[in-house]
C-alpha cells in the first residue's frame, strides 16, 4: 500500500473584494472602501496594480483598503486594486473599479435687471454638472422679490417686481445623484425704480413760444433718452430735445 502525506495544504478561501464603490462628486469628500468582504488569511495589504492611478485627490491606505480625499478632477476613472493576505503562499485577489466622477454644479451668477412694475424673465438654471434633474430651491431665510416666483424644477424666476430698491436672496439646486450633489448661489441686486414721467404740459398758444418738458420726475437709472412713439408728432412749430426731454 502507498500512503501520502498533504503538506501545507491551504484551507483558507478565496479573498472576495467589493465589486463597486461609492459615487464620487467632484470637490466633495469621498469615503470608500475596497477591504475584502470575506476571505484571505490574517493582515491583507492593498495596492493598485496595472498601471492606473487613484483619481487626482483620493489616497489607499495600504492597510485598511480605505479610499479617500477629495476628487479635484471630473470623468472617467479606471484602476485596479490587488490584495494580498498572511497566507503561506499568499493569497491574493484583484479587483476593477470603474465609474465617473460626478461634475459640480455651478449656478449663473447673475440675473438680468429688474425694473419695477416691468414683466421679468430670468434663470438660476445650471450652467453644467450635477447628474440627472435637479430641483431648486430658495434657502437662507430671504424671500425672492414681491411680484416674482422660482419654478422648483426648471430654475425659472419670472413675474413682475413691484417694489423698488435692494434684493438678495440665495438658491440651492440639488440633483439626483446618491448622495445628492448640491450647489448655492446668492443673487444681490437693485430693482430699478419705474420711470414717472409728467402727466401734463403747460397751456399751449397758438404764435407763441412755448416750454415744456417731458422729462422724468423720478425713475429709471443713469442717461435718459426721449422719443416720439406710434404715428402721431408734436405739434407743427415744435421739437423735442431727445436728451432732456425739453419740449419747444
Amino acid at each position: 500500500m502507498v500512503s501520502f502525506t498533504l503538506l501545507n495544504a491551504s484551507t483558507t478561501s478565496p479573498i472576495s473584494l467589493p465589486t463597486t464603490l461609492p459615487t464620487m462628486l467632484q470637490n466633495r469628500v469621498f469615503s470608500g472602501s475596497v477591504a475584502k468582504t470575506s476571505g484571505g488569511s490574517g493582515s491583507v495589504t492593498y495596492a493598485l496594480t496595472g498601471g492606473n492611478l487613484l483619481p487626482a485627490g483620493l489616497s489607499l491606505n495600504a492597510t485598511t483598503g480605505a479610499i479617500t480625499g477629495t476628487p479635484t478632477g471630473s470623468g472617467a476613472y479606471d484602476f485596479t486594486i490587488e490584495a494580498t493576505d498572511s497566507s503561506t503562499p499568499p493569497l491574493t485577489a484583484t479587483q476593477q473599479y470603474t465609474g465617473t466622477i460626478v461634475t459640480s454644479m455651478v449656478l449663473p451668477t447673475t440675473l438680468p435687471p429688474m425694473v419695477q412694475n416691468q414683466v421679468f424673465n430670468g434663470s438660476v438654471a445650471k450652467t453644467s454638472g450635477g447628474s440627472g434633474s435637479v430641483t431648486y430651491a430658495l434657502t437662507g431665510g430671504n424671500l425672492l422679490p414681491a411680484g416674482l416666483s422660482l419654478n422648483t424644477t426648471t430654475g425659472a424666476i419670472t413675474g413682475t417686481p413691484t417694489g423698488s430698491g435692494a434684493y438678495d436672496f440665495t438658491i440651492e439646486a440639488t440633483d439626483s445623484s446618491t448622495p445628492p450633489l448640491t450647489a448655492t448661489q446668492q443673487y444681490t441686486g437693485t430693482i430699478t425704480e419705474a420711470i414717472v414721467l409728467p402727466t401734463t404740459l403747460p397751456p399751449m398758444v397758438q404764435n407763441r413760444a412755448f416750454s415744456g418738458s417731458v422729462a422724468k420726475t423720478s425713475g429709471g437709472s443713469g442717461s435718459v433718452t426721449y422719443a416720439l412713439t406710434g404715428s402721431n408728432l408734436l405739434p407743427a412749430g415744435l421739437s423735442l430735445n431727445a436728451t432732456t426731454g425739453a419740449i419747444t
